[in-house]
C-alpha cells in the first residue's frame, strides 16, 4: 500500500507520518514548498506513481484572518480540495479530507450530528463547507472527517498558546461561552491508519464526525 499525504508541516501531517511509519505503510508527503505554489505538481505525481489513498491535511485555519485573507482561505480550503478530488477520481483513488465543526452555526447545546443542517457563520466555515461539496461532487470515493480543536504537544494550537501566555502574563482573559471537543491529532491518525490497514483500504465513503470525548 502506498499513501500520499498532501501537506507536510502541520499537526495532522506529522501525526499521520508517525502512524503510517509504525504500521509499515509506505507514504510520501508533498507540501507547498515542494510545489512552489503550483498545484499541478501533485497531478504529475500520479503520472509516475500509484497511490492507494490520498490524505489531504492542508487547510487554511486562521478563522479571524480568513475574513480579510479571503483569497488565501478560498485557494487552500476550496480550490485545493476540488483539484485533489478531480485528480483522485480520475485515478480511482479514495480521498480523505478533514473539515470542521465551523460548518455549523454556533447555537445549540448538544453535539452536532452528520445529518444536521449546515450554516457556517464566518468565511472560514463557509470555505470548509464549500471544500466538502467540491470533493463530494467530483470524487464519489471520499472520506470527509469533521473534527474540532485539534492539538498536539508542539503545534500551533489553543492549549499551547495558553501555556505560552500563562508564562508571560499575570492575567488571561478568555471567552467563556464557547464549547468544543479538543481532539488529539495522534488519536485521529492512529485510528484511521488502523482501520485502513485492517480493511486493506476504506470500504465506505461519506461525511463523518471524528473527535475526542469531552468538552
Amino acid at each position: 500500500m502506498n499513501v500520499l499525504i498532501v501537506g507536510k508541516e502541520g499537526q495532522l501531517a506529522g501525526a499521520f507520518k508517525k502512524s503510517l511509519t509504525a504500521s509499515g505503510i509506505s507514504f510520501q508527503c508533498i507540501g507547498r514548498k515542494d510545489t512552489g505554489g503550483d498545484d499541478s505538481a501533485i497531478a504529475d505525481l500520479f503520472k509516475s506513481q500509484k497511490f492507494d489513498l490520498v490524505i489531504n491535511t492542508s487547510a487554511y485555519t486562521q478563522v479571524d484572518l480568513a475574513e480579510t485573507e479571503k483569497d488565501a482561505a478560498h485557494k487552500t480550503n476550496v480550490l485545493l480540495p476540488q483539484m485533489l478530488a478531480k485528480i483522485t477520481a480520475e485515478a480511482k483513488v479514495p480521498l480523505m479530507h478533514f473539515s470542521t465543526d465551523y460548518v455549523y452555526p454556533g447555537n445549540g447545546e448538544v453535539p452536532w450530528q452528520e445529518t444536521d443542517a449546515t450554516a457556517p457563520l464566518n468565511y472560514y466555515g463557509l470555505t470548509k463547507l464549500e471544500g466538502e461539496k467540491e470533493i463530494q461532487k467530483f470524487n464519489p470515493q471520499h472520506l470527509i472527517f469533521r473534527t474540532s480543536w485539534l492539538y498536539d504537544k508542539t503545534g500551533n494550537n489553543f492549549p499551547n498558546k495558553i501555556l505560552t501566555l500563562a508564562k508571560t502574563r499575570p492575567l488571561l482573559k478568555i471567552v467563556a461561552d464557547q464549547f468544543g471537543a479538543p481532539t488529539n491529532v495522534q488519536n485521529i491518525a492512529d485510528t484511521l491508519t488502523a482501520l485502513f490497514k485492517r480493511d486493506g483500504g476504506f470500504k465506505h465513503t461519506g461525511v463523518f464526525h471524528l473527535c475526542n470525548e469531552g468538552s
